[in-house]
């Protein structure tokens, strides 16, 4: 069965010799037939914590068990188009890098359980790609851990800019602003007299304030319809050309470049042109 199998591969990849190149490997002979574990291929998945590394095979681990299966220099055996054949990518490409085989299979879960194509994987198509999507579809039915009762009342100080990637995977913008457009209005978010302080909490990073408000859509337009300025915008010496540097606002520019851009943005706001030449 296996020679046969082999065989009819190999016929096949002739066909597909004029289009674009992929690696055959049919995962439904080694995996289903001749009943393979899957890390004989993938080494090193059941440690792996993240995406971006190679766990696909390399060519010598295919040559372990096909050295004798065709000639120095013939690459139909395993290449769609032996004519100019491609190199093996490094890593799948994804759109999720954090992503964690060694606690999934933690979970007792089985390959199987995400990779159910392989089954019927014949090896005459590119292998599928996994994508956010795939993995939303079992998320959305299994919640993670930390979703518990208290999560309503807890998540917040667990929602940051480190975790917005792992939120976006199920979440989005829609779904905070169900609870949060009324936020003035909710203490346990902001108390009603927030707005006169909050900037305290934007210096000193105590709130991860970019979890819901954009820094141009929000703080920029606020600020500039309502002319908002920091304090220091008014001290004496802020902008000063007999100033060494022209006053204290280039250190703040060096220091913390984030606060100012916050307002002085170069395609919207000509400030900074008016004595720096930014072309």
């Amino acid at each position: 069965m296996w020679r046969y199998s082999i065989i009819a591969v190999i016929i096949l990849s002739g066909l597909s010799a004029k289009g674009d190149d992929w690696i055959i490997f049919p995962h439904q002979l080694h995996v289903v037939e001749e009943e393979l574990e899957c890390a004989v291929c993938h080494e090193g998945v059941a440690n792996s914590t993240s995406l971006d590394v190679r766990l696909l095979p390399s060519m010598d681990t295919c040559a372990d068990c096909h050295e004798d299966n065709t000639e120095d220099g013939d690459c139909s055996m395993c290449h769609a188009n032996p004519e100019n054949p491609l190199p093996f990518m490094e890593s799948q490409p994804a759109d999720i890098v954090e992503y964690s085989h060694q606690y999934h299979l933690s979970l007792k879960m089985d390959c199987f359980d995400c990779h159910a194509w392989v089954k019927e994987d014949d090896g005459l198509k590119p292998a599928t790609i996994w994508t956010a999507d795939d993995c939303k579809q079992c998320h959305m039915r299994t919640k993670p851990e930390n979703h518990n009762l208290a999560w309503t009342s807890n998540h917040g100080t667990e929602v940051n800019s480190a975790t917005q990637s792992k939120c976006d995977l199920c979440h989005e913008s829609s779904s905070c602003d169900q609870c949060h457009q009324l936020q003035q209005f909710e203490p346990r978010i902001h108390p009603v007299d927030y707005l006169p302080v909050h900037a305290y909490d934007v210096r000193s990073g105590t709130l991860e304030c970019t979890t819901c408000h954009d820094p141009v859509d929000d703080c920029y337009q606020c600020h500039t319809q309502n002319q908002v300025m920091p304090m220091t915008h008014n001290f004496p010496d802020w902008v000063n050309l007999s100033l060494p540097e022209g006053g204290r606002h280039s250190d703040a520019a060096l220091e913390e470049p984030d606060i100012c851009q916050t307002c002085h943005l170069p395609a919207r706001d000509f400030t900074c042109e008016r004595c720096h030449d930014t072309k």
